[in-house]
C-alpha cells in the first residue's frame, strides 16, 4: 500500500498531467496559448490577442484579405510571420506558406525560424503528427513529411518563387527604408511586383497577409486600397503606438500600445526626433492630419459666393494613364471684392493628351466667360496653339502660363490667403463633396503626397488670377 507522500505525489503528477494536457489543447486551438506554450518569453499583450484572433479567422478563411499596420518593434513579425505559419501548419500540413519581406535574408530568417519552431520538443508535444521532411532542400523551400509541395518558402520582395504557389501570402515589411518609401520608381516597383510576380502564385482560395509600418501614402498598402472598388476588398488592423479615437483595443486616447516596452515618455522621445516619420511608422498615417502648408481648417466651404466675379481656369496636365503617375487637374477660381479666392468646378484623373485636349475643349466651350490657361511645358503650348485654331472655341480667351518658380515658391501665396480665411471651395450641390474631399486632402497633404497636381492646380489659377493683364490671351 503506497504511504502518504506516495499518494500525494500521485495527485500531484495527475493533475501536472491534465494540466498539461489543457494547456496543449488550448495551444491546439488557440494561436496565443501556442505562443505561450513553445516560447516561455512570449510576452502576451492586448495586440497579440487582436492580431492572433483575425489570423485565426485567416486559417479558417472567414478573412482571406487582412491588413495589419503596427509599429516598429512591437512584435507584429514574431506572431505573424513565425509563429502563425507554425501553427497553422500544426493545424492544417497541407497549407502552403510563402512569406516575403524586403529582402531575401529576411524573409530567409523568418522561414528558419518556423522551421526551428515545427523541430521544438515542445512543438512535438502539441502536434505530433508533423514534423519536417527528411530531405528539406534549403531555408527558401522546405516541406513537411508526407507533403509534396513546398510548405513554406521564402521570397524577398523583387524576387520571384517560380513553379510554386501559396495558399497563404504573408508579406511583411515590403519596404526597407524611407529612401524606397519616397521614391515613386521604387514604390512603382514593388506594386508591379505583388501584382506581376506574386499575386499569380496563389492557389484558389488562398488568403493574403501584408503587414506593415505605413511609410508613404501611395506605399503597397495605399495603393491596394485604393485599388478595392475594382480589387480585392481588405479588412484592416490599425494599430498605432498611441491610441486615438476609434481604437480597436478601447484605449483611451493617448495611451502607449505597448506599455511594458514603449511607454508614453518613450514613444513621446522617438517622435520628437522626427514628428512625421512617427505620424507615418508609429501613428500609421503617411499623409499628415494636417499639411506643412495647409490646415484643414483653414480651408473653408461655401455654398453660395459673389455673383459678379470674373473667373479664371488654370490647367495642370500630364500624360500618362499609369497608376503612379500625376494626374491632369483643372479648377476654376475667381477673387472677391474682400480678397478670397473662391475655387470651383474642380476636376482630375489621369489623362493621356488627346483626352486632355477634349477636357480643354468641352470646358471652354461651357464656360465661355472664364479665362482659361494652361500650363506651357511639354504639350501644353502646343495645345493652345491648336485651339485657337479651332472655330467653336475661338471666341473664348486662353492663354499659355509661363512657370518659372518652384511648387513650394509657387503655393506659398496661396498657403497665406488660406491661413488669414481666405480660400473658399464653393458646392454649388452635392456633387461637389467628392471633388472638394479630394482637392482638400490633397492640399493638407502638400508637400509629402504622392501627388501634388491639385496643388498645382489653385496655385496656377491664383497666378493668373495675379497676372491677368500680363497674359496673352487668344482672343
Amino acid at each position: 500500500m503506497p504511504t502518504a507522500e506516495q499518494a500525494q505525489a500521485a495527485l500531484a503528477a495527475r493533475l501536472t498531467s491534465r494540466a498539461e494536457k489543457a494547456k496543449r489543447e488550448l495551444a491546439r486551438r488557440h494561436l496565443v496559448d501556442f505562443a505561450r506554450l513553445i516560447d516561455p518569453a512570449f510576452e502576451t499583450a492586448p495586440h497579440f490577442e487582436l492580431i492572433a484572433g483575425k489570423l485565426e479567422q485567416v486559417r479558417r478563411r472567414e478573412i482571406k484579405r487582412l491588413m495589419i499596420f503596427a509599429p516598429p518593434r512591437h512584435g507584429k513579425s514574431r506572431i505573424t510571420s513565425e509563429i502563425f505559419p507554425a501553427w497553422a501548419l500544426g493545424v492544417d500540413p497541407s497549407e502552403q506558406f510563402m512569406v516575403c519581406s524586403h529582402t531575401q535574408n529576411l524573409a530567409d530568417t523568418f522561414s528558419r525560424n518556423v522551421r526551428n519552431t515545427i523541430g521544438m520538443e515542445q512543438y512535438a508535444s502539441v502536434f505530433g503528427s508533423t514534423r519536417l521532411s527528411d530531405d528539406n532542400a534549403t531555408i527558401q523551400k522546405w516541406t513537411l513529411a508526407g507533403c509534396t509541395r513546398p510548405s513554406m518558402m521564402a521570397v524577398g520582395v523583387g524576387g520571384s518563387p517560380t513553379g510554386h504557389g501559396a495558399k497563404v501570402l504573408v508579406i511583411d515589411d515590403p519596404i526597407s527604408n524611407a529612401e524606397d518609401a519616397e521614391s515613386v520608381l521604387a514604390r512603382e516597383a514593388t506594386y508591379r511586383w505583388y501584382v506581376d510576380t506574386i499575386y499569380p502564385r496563389l492557389e484558389p482560395g488562398a488568403a493574403i497577409i501584408l503587414m506593415m509600418q505605413r511609410w508613404h501614402e501611395d506605399d503597397l498598402a495605399g495603393r491596394l486600397l485604393r485599388d478595392q472598388d475594382r480589387g480585392d476588398r481588405w479588412e484592416v488592423v490599425n494599430l498605432r503606438a498611441l491610441a486615438e479615437k476609434d481604437d480597436p483595443l478601447k484605449r483611451k486616447a493617448g495611451a502607449a500600445l505597448w506599455p511594458t516596452r514603449y511607454d508614453v515618455k518613450a514613444l513621446g522621445q522617438i517622435r520628437a526626433v522626427s514628428p512625421r516619420g512617427f505620424e507615418a511608422k508609429y501613428q500609421q498615417r503617411p499623409r499628415p492630419a494636417e499639411g506643412a502648408m495647409f490646415k484643414r481648417g483653414w480651408l473653408r466651404i461655401v455654398d453660395t459666393c459673389p455673383v459678379d466675379l470674373r473667373w479664371a481656369r488654370y490647367y495642370d496636365l500630364a500624360y500618362s494613364t499609369k497608376q503612379s503617375a500625376d494626374n491632369t487637374a483643372t479648377i476654376a477660381g475667381a477673387l472677391g471684392a474682400d480678397g478670397v479666392l473662391y475655387l470651383r468646378r474642380g476636376r482630375a484623373g489621369k489623362l493621356e493628351s488627346p483626352d486632355a485636349r477634349k477636357l480643354i475643349t468641352d470646358l471652354m466651350v461651357s464656360e465661355p466667360d472664364t479665362r482659361h490657361g494652361v500650363e506651357a511645358k511639354i504639350h501644353g503650348a502646343p495645345i493652345v496653339q491648336d485651339l485657337r485654331r479651332e472655330e467653336k472655341v475661338a471666341h473664348v480667351a486662353l492663354a499659355a502660363v509661363e512657370i518659372h518658380a518652384d511648387k513650394m515658391v509657387r503655393a506659398a501665396p496661396v498657403a497665406d490667403r488660406a491661413e488669414a480665411g481666405k480660400v473658399a471651395f464653393v458646392r454649388e450641390s452635392v456633387n461637389d463633396d467628392g471633388w472638394i474631399r479630394d482637392w482638400i486632402d490633397e492640399m493638407c497633404a502638400f508637400p509629402f503626397g504622392a501627388h501634388d497636381d491639385r496643388v498645382d492646380a489653385v496655385s496656377g489659377v491664383n497666378q493668373m488670377l495675379a497676372r491677368r493683364t500680363e497674359l496673352r490671351w487668344g482672343v
